[in-house]
């Protein structure tokens, strides 16, 4: 998984940034299979509710990769 700063620095509107601690969270409890598709979605969807009415103030930018055997 690549992202910009953007995804661990968005804020909530308390102004606490989304971190990487709980970017690894949301990692950790993503369902199986993981797919790349789904580990974007996700992502993208908790970042955008943790910013609730503040919106993006970086860009935010998510790349993830599966290696198939």
């Amino acid at each position: 998984l690549l992202y910009t700063d953007g995804i661990t620095e968005a804020r909530s509107p308390a102004g606490d940034f989304f971190g990487e601690e709980r970017l690894n969270h949301l990692l950790r409890s993503l369902p199986d299979p993981i797919t790349a598709d789904t580990a974007v979605q996700n992502i993208a969807r908790v970042v955008a509710a943790f910013e609730t009415g503040r919106g993006s103030a970086d860009d935010q930018t998510l790349l993830a990769l599966r290696r198939c055997t």
